[in-house]
């Protein structure tokens, strides 16, 4: 992966996003997206005010269940159901 390193100032302003962000060129273009870490400040707190339905606790216990299907094992299920 390639790093780059921006100004103080663009950094203060991507610190405080708790959702993905797109980069765009004068003409349109997209240049790329931006997605915060999950383990920030904002991140964290953005979400913490989402009414999703579930006890702290449910969530405690699915943030810290480390068995769960990985990515690719996701996405085999759902390009079988596909078929």
């Amino acid at each position: 992966m390639t790093r780059v390193t921006i100004d103080s100032n663009t950094a203060a302003k991507l610190k405080g996003l708790a959702e993905s962000l797109e980069f765009y060129d004068e003409s349109g273009n997209i240049l790329g997206r931006f997605e915060p870490d999950p383990h920030s400040p904002a991140f964290r707190e953005f979400f913490k005010n989402i009414d999703h339905g579930l006890s702290p606790e449910e969530v405690q216990r699915r943030i810290s269940n480390r068995n769960g299907l990985s990515t690719d094992d996701l996405l085999e299920r759902l390009r079988g159901r596909k078929s």
